[in-house]
């Protein structure tokens, strides 16, 4: 950032920290936006705002389900449950090898549904009901692409970057 008041920090990395001069330099409202924004990236999970949608990124692999079939079948499907996802949230699934893409965004309609049978692996232990928003082509965000929003590897359930949220922006208008 090129401001008068803001140089790049010396105490730690210069790419992603800077320093603030607090002398009436810098207008209160930008340094009350930049310590909010700072917090917001570094903020553990239960500092953040519950009233706030999360926002999801999930792996699927094809070979042990059909969530295609699925879809096909239902907008709305119950959907194993292994972070702490809930309603309101949003869910980006990505398909793993060999297609190695986000084909499915979706939102959390219900979480934590006790799994009573529905999914026969017993380690299943929680479902969420999640509707379907929008169905992507896998060459709109394929591996390649998200590695310019920050994301290198989808082995589990993880929070999507604010880059891939903001790309991802457009299709949740309005939910």
């Amino acid at each position: 950032m090129k401001m008068e008041g803001i140089f790049p920090s010396y105490h730690m990395s210069k790419k992603s920290w800077i320093s603030l001069v607090l002398d009436e330099t810098l207008p209160d409202e930008t340094v009350f936006k930049l310590v909010a924004r700072s917090r917001s990236l570094v903020a553990p999970k239960h500092l953040r705002k519950t009233s706030e949608p999360h926002y999801w990124l999930i792996p699927a692999n094809l070979k042990y389900y059909d969530i295609g079939a699925e879809f096909s079948a239902n907008k709305e499907i119950l959907w194993t449950q292994k972070a702490s996802m809930q309603k309101g949230d949003f869910v980006a699934i990505y398909i793993t090898a060999p297609t190695k893409a986000i084909r499915y965004l979706c939102q959390v309609l219900e979480a934590n549904i006790p799994n009573q049978g529905y999914r026969e692996e017993e380690s299943i232990k929680a479902l969420m009901r999640i509707k379907l928003l929008h169905t992507f082509m896998d060459k709109d965000f394929n591996s390649e692409i998200l590695k310019n929003f920050g994301i290198k590897t989808v082995r589990g359930p993880r929070h999507m970057t604010d880059e891939l949220v903001q790309a991802m922006s457009p299709y949740l208008k309005g939910k």
